[in-house]
């Protein structure tokens, strides 16, 4: 498997035009891995599965994941991303003898199979939430942002499927040391969130979730401020008034500066 590129040689693109055509080369060898959005949005599944399913002992599967591709009718980053981890789900079981095959896609030098990865944990059928839960972590930490973006979003459905049951089991990673795990509990579970279908019951019902944002209501971790921030901020879209109740408690328990920064954040639609 290549080595990355060094990636302290080159800035983020911010615009399609400014990714350089070797950059662009090695993003769709899955030599290397994107810095920006606009890096992740240009990546050719297509190409990058016919250049690292043969390395990942998955030859024979080209021709049908290509297929899958190309008749996607939207082909968007997500849309094919989702298309490679629904297909590989059904191909990388879980189990012991498929142990190499699975640490081969979440040890990849891509956070594009990386994230291909998220789904084919989280889209698992037949296997119970609480076991994809352990296999999704390493890459609910990854040290990619996109990564850590489509872990949680690999799980949306059963959230929004089995609300009670999902933060039940997402519980304990609220309470992980991981900054990077505390906020996929959270952002998995935001009632209306971005980019992701909303969960009716939490729009409704917010006060399920107590159990996992309460240990999250002084967190020291600014990236998980803004998540815990952004949750209550989509709950006080349907349910103001316990937003408004559930932050006077928070401010009673604690006045520290990171309760402070999660409160403005999630009252930002109430009024004054």
């Amino acid at each position: 498997m290549n080595s990355p590129l060094p990636l302290t040689n080159r800035k983020p693109a911010r615009r399609t035009v400014d990714v350089p055509a070797d950059v662009r080369a090695a993003l769709n060898a899955g030599e290397t891995s994107t810095l920006s959005l606009v890096e992740c949005l240009i990546v050719d599944h297509e190409i990058l599965v016919e250049s690292t399913f043969p390395k990942l002992g998955l030859a024979r599967h080209v021709g049908e994941v290509t297929t899958r591709l190309r008749s996607l009718p939207r082909p968007t980053a997500m849309a094919q991303t989702r298309c490679v981890g629904q297909y590989l789900a059904s191909q990388v079981p879980p189990s012991e003898s498929a142990r190499s095959a699975w640490q081969k896609l979440v040890l990849h030098p891509s956070d594009s199979v990386r994230s291909w990865a998220c789904f084919v944990r989280g889209l698992a059928m037949g296997m119970p939430f609480e076991q994809r839960l352990t296999w999704l972590k390493p890459l609910a930490a990854d040290p990619h942002f996109g990564v850590r973006e489509l872990a949680w979003m690999a799980i949306r459905d059963d959230v929004i499927a089995s609300t009670a049951k999902t933060i039940k089991a997402l519980v304990p990673l609220a309470k992980d040391r991981d900054e990077n795990l505390r906020r996929f509990a959270c952002e998995a579970t935001r009632p209306r969130g971005v980019w992701a279908s909303h969960v009716p019951l939490l729009k409704e019902q917010p006060e399920l979730a107590l159990t996992l944002l309460q240990p999250l209501h002084n967190d020291p971790a600014r990236y998980v401020q803004l998540s815990v921030g952004n949750w209550l901020n989509d709950a006080a879209k349907s349910r103001p008034e316990w937003v408004a109740a559930l932050c006077d408690d928070w401010l009673a328990r604690s006045d520290s500066p990171a309760t402070k920064a999660i409160i403005r954040r999630g009252r930002r639609s109430l009024p004054d």
